[in-house]
Protein backbone atom coordinates (compact mmCIF):
# COMPACT_ATOMS: atom_id res chain seq x y z
CA UNK A 1 0.00 0.00 0.00
CA UNK A 2 2.06 2.97 -1.09
CA UNK A 3 0.93 6.71 -0.81
CA UNK A 4 2.03 9.85 -2.04
CA UNK A 5 5.29 7.65 -3.00
CA UNK A 6 5.51 7.04 0.47
CA UNK A 7 5.57 2.97 1.60
CA UNK A 8 2.78 3.75 4.46
CA UNK A 9 3.49 0.55 6.18
CA UNK A 10 6.95 1.24 6.30
CA UNK A 11 6.30 4.93 7.84
CA UNK A 12 4.20 2.78 10.77
CA UNK A 13 7.02 0.29 11.49
CA UNK A 14 9.23 2.85 12.25
CA UNK A 15 6.76 3.94 15.05
CA UNK A 16 6.49 0.74 16.23
CA UNK A 17 10.38 0.60 16.56
CA UNK A 18 10.31 3.96 18.33
CA UNK A 19 8.03 2.58 20.57
CA UNK A 20 10.17 -0.46 21.33
CA UNK A 21 12.77 1.98 22.41
CA UNK A 22 10.38 3.80 24.60
CA UNK A 23 9.18 1.37 26.10
CA UNK A 24 12.81 0.01 26.89
CA UNK A 25 13.32 2.84 28.55
CA UNK A 26 11.14 3.40 30.59
CA UNK A 27 11.72 0.07 32.17
CA UNK A 28 15.31 1.02 32.90
CA UNK A 29 14.01 4.21 34.34
CA UNK A 30 11.09 3.31 36.28
CA UNK A 31 10.77 -0.20 36.46
CA UNK A 32 14.48 -1.70 36.45
CA UNK A 33 13.72 -4.93 38.32
CA UNK A 34 11.41 -5.90 35.07
CA UNK A 35 14.65 -6.68 33.44
CA UNK A 36 15.35 -9.78 35.50
CA UNK A 37 11.62 -11.10 34.13
CA UNK A 38 11.37 -14.09 32.07
CA UNK A 39 9.54 -12.58 29.33
CA UNK A 40 12.91 -10.26 29.18
CA UNK A 41 15.24 -13.25 29.23
CA UNK A 42 13.16 -15.26 26.17
CA UNK A 43 13.24 -14.55 22.39
CA UNK A 44 10.11 -12.28 23.68
CA UNK A 45 12.09 -9.77 24.28
CA UNK A 46 12.34 -9.01 20.83
CA UNK A 47 9.12 -6.64 21.94
CA UNK A 48 11.15 -4.56 24.03
CA UNK A 49 14.89 -4.99 22.30
CA UNK A 50 16.02 -0.86 21.76
CA UNK A 51 18.84 -2.11 20.33
CA UNK A 52 17.49 -4.18 17.79
CA UNK A 53 15.06 -1.55 17.23
CA UNK A 54 17.82 1.07 16.49
CA UNK A 55 19.34 -1.65 14.40
CA UNK A 56 15.66 -1.46 12.34
CA UNK A 57 16.32 2.39 11.37
CA UNK A 58 19.40 1.96 9.55
CA UNK A 59 18.47 -0.95 7.71
CA UNK A 60 15.11 0.76 6.96
CA UNK A 61 17.22 4.17 6.27
CA UNK A 62 19.06 2.00 3.58
CA UNK A 63 16.11 1.05 1.95
CA UNK A 64 14.24 3.69 1.56
CA UNK A 65 17.03 6.27 0.27
CA UNK A 66 17.81 3.91 -1.93
CA UNK A 67 14.36 3.38 -3.43
CA UNK A 68 14.40 7.32 -3.55
CA UNK A 69 17.27 7.82 -5.51
CA UNK A 70 17.58 4.06 -7.26
CA UNK A 71 16.46 5.78 -10.68
CA UNK A 72 18.13 9.05 -10.36
CA UNK A 73 20.89 9.85 -12.37
CA UNK A 74 23.78 9.87 -9.50
CA UNK A 75 25.28 13.54 -10.01
CA UNK A 76 26.69 16.20 -8.47
CA UNK A 77 23.68 18.32 -8.41
CA UNK A 78 21.26 15.51 -7.53
CA UNK A 79 23.93 14.70 -4.29
CA UNK A 80 23.59 17.97 -3.25
CA UNK A 81 19.31 17.83 -3.57
CA UNK A 82 19.72 14.64 -1.55
CA UNK A 83 22.24 15.75 0.73
CA UNK A 84 19.91 19.15 1.51
CA UNK A 85 17.55 16.34 1.93
CA UNK A 86 18.57 15.30 4.70
CA UNK A 87 19.86 18.35 6.64
CA UNK A 88 15.96 19.52 5.88
CA UNK A 89 14.42 16.37 7.67
CA UNK A 90 16.78 15.53 10.27
CA UNK A 91 18.49 19.24 12.05
CA UNK A 92 15.45 21.22 12.12
CA UNK A 93 13.28 19.09 14.65
CA UNK A 94 16.63 18.09 15.81
CA UNK A 95 17.82 21.46 17.01
CA UNK A 96 14.07 22.39 18.48
CA UNK A 97 14.45 19.61 20.81
CA UNK A 98 17.79 20.15 21.42
CA UNK A 99 17.61 23.80 22.16
CA UNK A 100 14.43 23.22 24.61
CA UNK A 101 16.23 20.41 26.15
CA UNK A 102 18.92 23.20 26.83
CA UNK A 103 16.20 25.37 28.37
CA UNK A 104 14.60 22.59 30.52
CA UNK A 105 18.15 21.69 32.27
CA UNK A 106 17.39 22.59 35.74
CA UNK A 107 14.82 19.87 35.75
CA UNK A 108 17.13 17.40 35.36
CA UNK A 109 19.32 18.26 38.71
CA UNK A 110 17.94 15.94 41.28
CA UNK A 111 19.23 13.19 42.71
CA UNK A 112 16.70 10.85 43.58
CA UNK A 113 17.05 9.08 40.35
CA UNK A 114 17.97 5.16 39.09
CA UNK A 115 21.64 4.50 38.67
CA UNK A 116 21.39 4.40 35.14
CA UNK A 117 19.53 7.80 34.71
CA UNK A 118 22.03 8.96 36.91
CA UNK A 119 24.76 8.46 34.16
CA UNK A 120 23.45 11.60 31.80
CA UNK A 121 22.86 15.08 32.34
CA UNK A 122 25.57 15.11 34.68
CA UNK A 123 26.96 18.54 33.69
CA UNK A 124 25.60 21.84 32.42
CA UNK A 125 26.68 22.43 28.29
CA UNK A 126 26.82 25.86 28.85
CA UNK A 127 26.07 28.33 25.35
CA UNK A 128 29.01 27.20 23.95
CA UNK A 129 28.58 23.20 24.50
CA UNK A 130 24.90 23.83 23.00
CA UNK A 131 26.52 25.25 20.02
CA UNK A 132 29.26 22.15 19.76
CA UNK A 133 26.19 19.48 20.21
CA UNK A 134 24.24 21.47 17.60
CA UNK A 135 26.90 20.39 14.73
CA UNK A 136 25.78 16.90 15.27
CA UNK A 137 27.68 15.68 12.11
CA UNK A 138 30.87 15.54 14.26
CA UNK A 139 30.16 14.94 17.87
CA UNK A 140 31.63 17.29 20.62
CA UNK A 141 31.55 15.87 23.04
CA UNK A 142 30.98 12.26 22.13
CA UNK A 143 30.13 10.98 25.67
CA UNK A 144 26.55 10.22 25.64
CA UNK A 145 26.51 11.35 29.55
CA UNK A 146 28.03 14.75 28.47
CA UNK A 147 25.22 15.29 25.89
CA UNK A 148 22.19 17.20 25.98
CA UNK A 149 20.34 14.28 24.06
CA UNK A 150 21.88 11.18 25.28
CA UNK A 151 20.46 9.47 22.45
CA UNK A 152 21.30 11.57 19.36
CA UNK A 153 24.21 9.16 18.81
CA UNK A 154 21.84 7.32 15.82
CA UNK A 155 21.26 10.89 14.53
CA UNK A 156 25.05 11.60 13.63
CA UNK A 157 25.11 7.90 12.27
CA UNK A 158 22.29 8.55 9.84
CA UNK A 159 23.24 11.85 9.13
CA UNK A 160 27.03 10.50 8.19
CA UNK A 161 26.49 7.24 6.74
CA UNK A 162 23.05 8.41 4.72
CA UNK A 163 25.43 11.13 2.64
CA UNK A 164 27.78 8.16 2.08
CA UNK A 165 24.52 6.17 0.80
CA UNK A 166 24.65 7.51 -3.05
CA UNK A 167 27.92 6.22 -3.48
CA UNK A 168 26.52 2.17 -2.52
CA UNK A 169 23.62 2.95 -4.80
CA UNK A 170 26.48 3.68 -7.15
CA UNK A 171 28.26 0.45 -6.56
CA UNK A 172 25.30 -1.56 -6.27
CA UNK A 173 24.01 -0.73 -9.79
CA UNK A 174 26.88 -2.54 -10.88
CA UNK A 175 26.48 -5.83 -8.19
CA UNK A 176 24.70 -5.41 -5.36
CA UNK A 177 25.61 -8.74 -3.83
CA UNK A 178 29.37 -7.41 -4.64
CA UNK A 179 28.93 -4.39 -2.50
CA UNK A 180 27.50 -5.76 0.16
CA UNK A 181 30.32 -8.22 0.44
CA UNK A 182 32.95 -5.26 -0.04
CA UNK A 183 31.02 -3.42 2.87
CA UNK A 184 31.43 -6.13 4.59
CA UNK A 185 35.15 -7.21 4.36
CA UNK A 186 36.05 -2.83 4.63
CA UNK A 187 33.93 -2.82 7.90
CA UNK A 188 35.92 -6.37 9.04
CA UNK A 189 39.67 -4.82 8.30
CA UNK A 190 39.30 -1.33 8.46
CA UNK A 191 38.63 1.25 11.10
CA UNK A 192 35.09 1.24 9.40
CA UNK A 193 31.69 2.14 11.79
CA UNK A 194 29.90 -1.34 11.24
CA UNK A 195 26.46 0.61 10.64
CA UNK A 196 27.58 1.28 7.41
CA UNK A 197 27.37 -2.41 6.76
CA UNK A 198 23.75 -1.93 8.16
CA UNK A 199 22.98 0.21 5.99
CA UNK A 200 24.02 -1.40 2.75
CA UNK A 201 21.18 -4.49 3.87
CA UNK A 202 18.47 -1.64 3.28
CA UNK A 203 20.31 -0.84 0.16
CA UNK A 204 20.88 -5.10 -1.01
CA UNK A 205 16.89 -5.14 0.47
CA UNK A 206 15.86 -2.38 -1.86
CA UNK A 207 17.52 -3.75 -5.32
CA UNK A 208 16.44 -7.21 -4.68
CA UNK A 209 13.08 -6.52 -3.23
CA UNK A 210 11.14 -8.03 -6.52
CA UNK A 211 13.70 -11.16 -6.47
CA UNK A 212 12.48 -11.41 -2.71
CA UNK A 213 9.36 -10.55 -2.94
CA UNK A 214 8.72 -13.88 -5.43
CA UNK A 215 10.38 -16.48 -2.93
CA UNK A 216 8.32 -15.11 -0.28
CA UNK A 217 5.17 -16.08 -2.19
CA UNK A 218 6.26 -19.34 -3.02
CA UNK A 219 7.22 -20.18 0.65
CA UNK A 220 3.27 -21.51 2.74
CA UNK A 221 2.01 -20.12 5.16
CA UNK A 222 4.24 -22.88 7.45
CA UNK A 223 7.59 -21.51 5.69
CA UNK A 224 6.61 -17.82 6.40
CA UNK A 225 6.30 -18.42 10.01
CA UNK A 226 9.40 -20.35 10.00
CA UNK A 227 11.02 -17.32 8.44
CA UNK A 228 9.85 -14.80 11.04
CA UNK A 229 10.93 -17.79 13.82
CA UNK A 230 14.17 -17.83 12.25
CA UNK A 231 14.08 -13.96 12.21
CA UNK A 232 13.15 -13.40 15.84
CA UNK A 233 15.70 -16.49 17.11
CA UNK A 234 18.42 -14.24 15.40
CA UNK A 235 17.82 -11.58 16.21
CA UNK A 236 17.28 -12.68 20.57
CA UNK A 237 20.04 -15.46 19.99
CA UNK A 238 21.71 -14.76 23.66
CA UNK A 239 18.19 -15.06 25.35
CA UNK A 240 19.19 -19.09 24.22
CA UNK A 241 22.73 -19.07 24.22
CA UNK A 242 25.19 -16.08 24.66
CA UNK A 243 27.87 -18.21 23.20
CA UNK A 244 26.20 -18.98 20.34
CA UNK A 245 25.47 -15.52 19.82
CA UNK A 246 29.03 -14.58 20.23
CA UNK A 247 30.36 -16.87 17.29
CA UNK A 248 27.24 -15.21 15.44
CA UNK A 249 28.97 -11.90 15.27
CA UNK A 250 32.11 -12.89 14.69
CA UNK A 251 30.69 -14.15 11.17
CA UNK A 252 28.07 -11.18 10.89
CA UNK A 253 29.40 -8.56 12.84
CA UNK A 254 25.96 -8.13 14.61
CA UNK A 255 22.97 -11.40 14.66
CA UNK A 256 20.55 -8.60 15.55
CA UNK A 257 20.65 -6.76 12.48
CA UNK A 258 20.60 -9.66 10.04
CA UNK A 259 17.38 -10.87 11.90
CA UNK A 260 16.04 -7.84 11.36
CA UNK A 261 17.19 -7.67 7.93
CA UNK A 262 14.98 -10.57 7.61
CA UNK A 263 11.75 -9.02 9.16
CA UNK A 264 12.00 -6.49 6.67
CA UNK A 265 12.22 -8.55 3.80
CA UNK A 266 9.03 -10.17 5.06
CA UNK A 267 7.65 -6.91 5.89
CA UNK A 268 7.76 -5.97 1.97
CA UNK A 269 7.22 -9.24 1.02
CA UNK A 270 3.58 -10.09 3.04
CA UNK A 271 0.58 -7.91 2.05
CA UNK A 272 -1.32 -9.06 4.60
CA UNK A 273 1.14 -7.52 7.04
CA UNK A 274 0.75 -4.27 4.95
CA UNK A 275 -2.44 -3.64 5.09
CA UNK A 276 -2.20 -4.59 9.00
CA UNK A 277 0.13 -2.13 9.57
CA UNK A 278 -1.52 0.23 7.18
CA UNK A 279 -4.40 1.27 9.71
CA UNK A 280 -4.61 4.89 10.96
CA UNK A 281 -3.57 4.62 14.34
CA UNK A 282 -0.27 3.15 13.41
CA UNK A 283 0.06 6.00 10.41
CA UNK A 284 -0.11 8.55 12.57
CA UNK A 285 2.79 6.78 14.87
CA UNK A 286 4.93 6.99 11.89
CA UNK A 287 4.39 10.12 10.88
CA UNK A 288 5.48 11.63 13.96
CA UNK A 289 7.91 8.45 14.96
CA UNK A 290 10.83 10.80 14.55
CA UNK A 291 10.01 13.27 16.90
CA UNK A 292 8.51 10.47 19.32
CA UNK A 293 12.20 9.36 19.27
CA UNK A 294 13.42 12.81 20.07
CA UNK A 295 11.57 13.61 22.83
CA UNK A 296 10.93 9.95 24.71
CA UNK A 297 13.67 9.88 26.29
CA UNK A 298 13.78 13.71 27.63
CA UNK A 299 9.86 12.96 28.71
CA UNK A 300 10.82 10.37 30.65
CA UNK A 301 13.79 11.51 32.51
CA UNK A 302 11.65 14.80 33.73
CA UNK A 303 8.53 12.84 34.97
CA UNK A 304 11.02 10.38 36.74
CA UNK A 305 12.56 12.90 38.64
CA UNK A 306 9.40 15.13 39.40
CA UNK A 307 6.73 12.97 39.49
CA UNK A 308 4.69 11.82 42.76
CA UNK A 309 3.12 8.69 41.32
CA UNK A 310 4.45 5.50 42.23
CA UNK A 311 2.27 3.86 40.11
CA UNK A 312 4.00 2.36 36.86
CA UNK A 313 0.90 1.86 34.72
CA UNK A 314 0.15 5.41 35.60
CA UNK A 315 3.67 6.73 34.85
CA UNK A 316 3.48 4.89 31.91
CA UNK A 317 0.20 6.05 30.60
CA UNK A 318 1.10 9.77 31.01
CA UNK A 319 4.67 9.70 29.92
CA UNK A 320 3.39 8.19 26.59
CA UNK A 321 0.42 10.40 26.22
CA UNK A 322 2.80 13.57 27.08
CA UNK A 323 5.46 12.24 24.57
CA UNK A 324 2.80 11.42 21.66
CA UNK A 325 1.32 15.13 22.49
CA UNK A 326 4.54 16.37 22.50
CA UNK A 327 5.69 15.02 19.01
CA UNK A 328 2.80 15.38 17.14
CA UNK A 329 3.24 19.32 17.57
CA UNK A 330 6.85 19.00 16.96
CA UNK A 331 5.52 17.13 13.37
CA UNK A 332 3.34 19.47 12.27
CA UNK A 333 4.76 22.61 13.49
CA UNK A 334 8.42 21.67 12.63
CA UNK A 335 8.77 18.68 10.41
CA UNK A 336 5.83 18.72 7.79
CA UNK A 337 6.79 22.20 6.98
CA UNK A 338 10.72 21.80 6.78
CA UNK A 339 9.32 18.76 4.22
CA UNK A 340 7.20 20.70 1.73
CA UNK A 341 9.86 23.27 2.03
CA UNK A 342 12.36 20.74 0.78
CA UNK A 343 10.30 19.33 -1.77
CA UNK A 344 9.54 23.22 -2.91
CA UNK A 345 13.48 23.99 -3.13
CA UNK A 346 14.88 20.54 -3.63
CA UNK A 347 12.49 19.17 -5.99
CA UNK A 348 14.22 16.82 -8.59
Amino acid sequence: MQLSNRYVYLDSSRGLAAMMVFVIHFIRIFSPAFLSNEIVNSPLKFLIDGDAAVLYFFILSGFVLTKSIQNTKISVKSYLKFSGRRFLRIYPAFLLTLLLTFWLFPLFTQTDVTSWLNGFWKTYPGTKGLWEQAILIYRIPNDPSLRLLPHDWTLSVEMVISLLLPLLVLLSRKSVWLTLILTYIAVRVLPIDPFVLFFALGVLIAFQGEFLKEQWKKLSLFGHVIFAILAVLLIEAETLSVGFSRILDLILINHKAWGMALLLIGLISSESIQKLLSINPLNFLGKISYSFYLWHFVILAILFQNSLNTNPLANFGLSLMIALVVSALSFFLIERPFLLLSKKWLKD
